[in-house]
């Protein structure tokens, strides 16, 4: 059976390294649910080499917005953030290169929309952060498709 696997940046700090599906930490998705044919090894090599690469960026949140099959999931949006744009189009190209397979490429390169969930939190229009890492999250650890576990988390290390 693969590993499932996202792409995340963690939006606040002290967030728990395991957690149900329905505790996600308040997190902007870089790179949506992906399975690879490459050992998680690998895959974290190459991700080691890109994070070496980038500069840590401030990222601000705009308007609020439903999202979901049904429209009912509250997030709000990033605003439009050129290093943002290039930095989930590297990892979808890293991904991609290595055979990675997509839940859905609907909302991805172009149809790309960063967005933080709001999981029952606020964040107000203005709210911004620094994007200085990316955490690879396991979708079912232990084959357990109702948990999540960050496997590691990359600083960005360009200075």
């Amino acid at each position: 059976m693969a590993h499932k696997y996202v792409i995340v940046h963690m939006v606040e700090p002290g967030f728990p390294l395991q957690f149900s599906t329905h505790r996600w930490p308040l997190h902007l998705t870089l790179l949506i649910n992906f399975s690879l044919p490459v050992s998680e090894d690998l895959f974290i090599q190459k991700l080691d080499k890109l994070a070496a690469k980038c500069k840590p960026f401030d990222v601000r949140l705009g308007d609020k917005a439903m999202f979901g099959s049904a429209g009912k999931v509250p997030v709000r949006l990033a605003e439009h953030q050129p290093k943002l744009q290039d930095l989930h189009d590297s990892l979808m190209t890293l991904a991609t290169g290595l055979g990675a397979s997509y839940d859905s490429d609907q909302f991805m390169g172009a149809a790309y929309h960063p967005h933080v969930t709001l999981h029952n939190r606020q964040l107000q229009r203005g709210y911004s952060f620094t994007l200085a890492d990316v955490s690879l999250v396991d979708l079912a650890p232990d084959q357990n498709p109702r948990r999540r576990r960050v496997i590691k988390t990359i600083e960005f290390s360009a200075g």
